[in-house]
């Protein structure tokens, strides 16, 4: 049986061989695709082409390609959710824009703040496009007054959230900005208000989902945790200072003042 230390070893080599497929191979895709390689070898359309690779499905092949031109439209390497997020956007400069806006907000995004600045974008530009899930009745797309007008449950579960935060970030989370789905409003609600009050930078900053947040503020650190985790623990606590006693050794961590004015800033921006 391997050690530990052998195993983490192949494991950073699976990583790295991984990555380097998927950021090799993805251009020379995108280039077939838009040159009509396929074309040149036979094929009717682009979609047999990748049938006919062989070790990959044409799905994989095909979001290959589209994660390349993302990149290449953005200037910059992504993951692939996130890419693909980016790529519901057909014009390049609305990827741009929306890539730039999400890169300037926040520090650390995952899968959902592309999602959510994706579907603001559209809501923004195309009026008549639908939500992204049916009705949006438990997305996070965001919610109307109309909608709210229907919905006393969650109309009263954003009253209560205001009354610990402000009205603007009421309306960053009713509007979608925020990426919170109806399930996660309510439950939220449901708090005490320090606990509501505990995640509030987890939500509003990190746009964590609520079981996310939750599961996160009653962990105990340990002395394996990453440092970005110690970061998020400064953001749970009310003046943005965190001590914690580890192995005997205590441990501050203690946001700057850019870090806390841009904090500021953002709630600031949403009132």
């Amino acid at each position: 049986m391997m050690t530990k230390q052998e195993a983490q070893a192949k494991e950073r080599q699976i990583i790295e061989l991984t990555s380097r497929y998927i950021s090799d191979v993805g251009p020379i895709l995108l280039e077939m695709r838009d040159r009509e390689g396929w074309r040149a070898l036979g094929f009717k359309t682009w979609t047999d082409f990748c049938k006919h690779l062989q070790g990959r499905s044409e799905v994989h092949v095909m979001r290959l390609a589209q994660k390349a031109e993302v990149e290449r439209n953005v200037q910059a390497q992504l993951p692939m959710r996130h890419a693909l997020a980016l790529a519901r956007l057909k014009e390049s400069e609305a990827q741009r824009e929306v890539f730039n806006e999400v890169k300037s907000n926040i520090a650390t995004p995952v899968e959902r703040n592309y999602q959510t600045y994706v579907d603001r974008w559209i809501r923004k530009h195309e009026c008549d496009a639908p939500r992204r899930s049916g009705n949006g009745r438990d997305d996070s797309d965001g919610w109307t007054k109309g909608d709210l007008d229907e919905d006393g449950e969650l109309s009263a579960a954003l009253d209560r959230i205001e009354t610990v935060y402000s009205s603007g970030e009421r309306r960053a989370i009713q509007n979608g900005t925020i990426g919170l789905s109806r399930k996660d409003i309510i439950g939220l609600a449901a708090f005490h208000a320090s606990k509501i009050k505990e995640v509030r930078n987890l939500i509003m900053s990190n746009h964590w989902d609520l079981a996310t947040a939750m599961k996160f503020v009653s962990s105990t650190p340990s002395d394996t945790d990453k440092i970005l985790e110690l970061h998020n623990h400064c953001l749970a606590t009310p003046g943005l200072c965190y001590t914690i006693s580890i192995n005997g050794f205590d441990h501050q961590v203690k946001a700057c003042k850019a870090i806390t004015n841009k904090i500021n800033g953002q709630a600031n921006d949403l009132l």
